[in-house]
């Protein structure tokens, strides 16, 4: 039997814990803080390292509560994961499915899926903020009334392009708790110091990348930023908030592969499968994909890796009655947003890159009551 759900309820909402499920680049925890601010440890006066590979990297931040990271085996870090305050995502598609959807090393397969959005020519970024509640209709992702079998659905399928944004502003202190000295987006050795940092306009890749012509053609950016030091830092910094809060522009960043060889545009990691999300929420384990723009079929280089195929696989499923009358998304980026930052040879910490990570999905339903209409019970 299939049921009918009204538009009205179809909702995205932002909230909930997140955690990383790329295995590369923009890895970062939560790190330290007081006074409002990330705790930054001056190189020049504390000198803190960690190992990858050959390469001694410095890092002038700690992760939170103690925490190694369990790849570089340290609690020491030039990168940190925040909340952003904006984020932008450019949906596609979304699916429930009945059946999992994941197939290693293949194609999705999604002949158990319905479609809760399917937009392939959508070109509107979604933006999500932690206060703002998103109404798909308004939007224009859901054009009327839906019909849905009615039925159990333990998995789902997202499709969104992989250019994905973020605004933010952050701050930064020393150990005691005063302003610290970031160095932004400037010429010369010293750029542009302050307190807050925050976003520019730019556009980098998840690996960091600047890749070819054809590949800034491919992805329709005609400047691909490798980020750094310099007027290769992505974000600017200035010591009053209110400056920095009204300064902050959207940053782009593409998700060129989930991981591989990046010296080879055609070595690219296209599928993930579930080892590497399981857990990455309560109740949630995530596998991945590269596709190309149709967002059925495997990428094979970078250039047509265009599209993020992202598997939600739901410990409690979403279940669909003769009473459902509402499906919210919940889109999680707690730690959407990896910050990343680099020290230079005269000790001097610049704001290299804002890292976009993307996010996890929850779904809820919402059920008529026994009443009828007039009375409709909460989210669950």
């Amino acid at each position: 039997m299939k049921h009918k759900i009204t538009t009205f309820l179809f909702l995205i909402t932002l909230g909930f814990s997140f955690n990383l499920f790329f295995t590369e680049s923009s890895q970062a925890e939560v790190c330290a803080k007081t006074n409002g601010g990330i705790i930054m440890k001056d190189p020049a006066v504390t000198t803190q390292t960690y190992t990858d590979g050959s390469d001694t990297v410095d890092a002038p931040f700690n992760y939170a509560d103690g925490i190694v990271d369990s790849e570089f085996n340290t609690n020491n870090t030039n990168a940190c994961n925040e909340m952003p305050e904006y984020y932008g995502v450019l949906i596609n598609r979304i699916a429930i499915c009945k059946e999992d959807p994941y197939v290693d090393g293949a194609n999705p397969a999604l002949t158990s899926c319905v479609d809760i959005v399917n937009k392939p020519a959508n070109t509107t970024y979604t933006e999500v903020s932690p206060d703002k509640e998103n109404d798909l209709v308004s939007e224009g992702l859901i054009d009327s009334d839906l019909i849905i079998a009615q039925g159990s659905y333990p998995y789902a399928f997202v499709l969104v392009n992989n250019k994905l944004k973020v605004k933010h502003v952050q701050k930064y202190v020393e150990p005691d708790g005063t302003n610290a000295t970031m160095r932004g987006f400037g010429n010369g050795a010293t750029g542009i110091t302050g307190t807050y940092c925050y976003t520019l306009e730019k556009t980098t890749t998840y690996s960091n990348s600047i890749w070819d012509g054809a590949y800034k053609t491919a992805m329709g950016s005609g400047t691909i930023v490798q980020a750094g030091d310099g007027t290769n830092a992505t974000m600017a910094c200035n010591d009053t908030k209110a400056t920095a809060d009204t300064s902050a522009e959207w940053a782009t960043e593409i998700i060129d592969h989930l991981g591989g060889d990046i010296s080879d545009k055609t070595a690219l990691v296209s599928s993930a499968d579930y080892s590497i999300g399981t857990g990455v929420d309560a109740g949630v384990d995530l596998a991945n994909y590269m596709l190309k723009a149709g967002g059925l079929v495997l990428a094979d280089n970078v250039d047509n890796a265009v599209r993020i195929g992202a598997i939600y696989r739901y410990a409690n499923p979403v279940v669909i009655s003769e009473n459902t009358v509402g499906i919210k998304f919940d889109f999680g980026t707690t730690y959407g947003s990896s910050i990343d930052a680099m020290v230079d040879g005269s000790d001097k910490v610049w704001m290299k890159k804002t890292g976009v990570d993307p996010f996890i999905m929850k779904i809820l339903t919402r059920e008529r009551g026994a009443g009828g209409a007039a009375r409709i019970g909460s989210w669950r």
